[in-house]
């Protein structure tokens, strides 16, 4: 069991940021000539939000920097490794989550962070419901 990624789940009020791409640097590489190459069929929308050709965007480093809490960042794999040392439930990828009671809570759902445009929703949506 790998004790750094379980320790997640003690961090209450964090939010956990998981990508549809998978961790190593040859994958990093094909996601980002896929993402440029052919946006449209690229599966990762908070990738395509939050990252320019050179990493993170400015506003995006201002949101994380200013949001108040703990921030985590889990690609694909490393969440399906948490998943089955944690008894989580499955979800659909990407997605952003809340720690509350020692559990992710879904904060953004894969299906309305697909349908995202702006990186300014995504940082709005997320102000809105960390207010609840």
């Amino acid at each position: 069991m790998d004790k750094a990624l379980t320790a997640l789940l003690d961090d209450e009020g964090a939010l956990i940021f998981v990508y549809n791409a998978d961790t190593g640097w040859r994958q990093a590489f094909w996601d980002t000539l896929h993402k440029y190459m052919r946006p449209e069929t690229y599966g990762c929308n908070l990738c395509k939000l939050t990252h320019g050709p050179i990493g993170p965007k400015e506003t995006w480093k201002a949101f994380l920097r200013d949001v108040g809490r703990p921030v985590h960042f889990l690609h694909r794999d490393e969440y399906r490794q948490l998943q089955a040392e944690s008894d989580l439930d499955p979800m659909e990828l990407p997605a952003v989550l809340r720690i509350r009671g020692g559990r992710p809570e879904i904060l953004i759902p894969a299906r309305e962070m697909n349908g995202m445009d702006r990186l300014e929703d995504l940082v709005s949506t997320i102000r809105e419901r960390l207010e609840r």
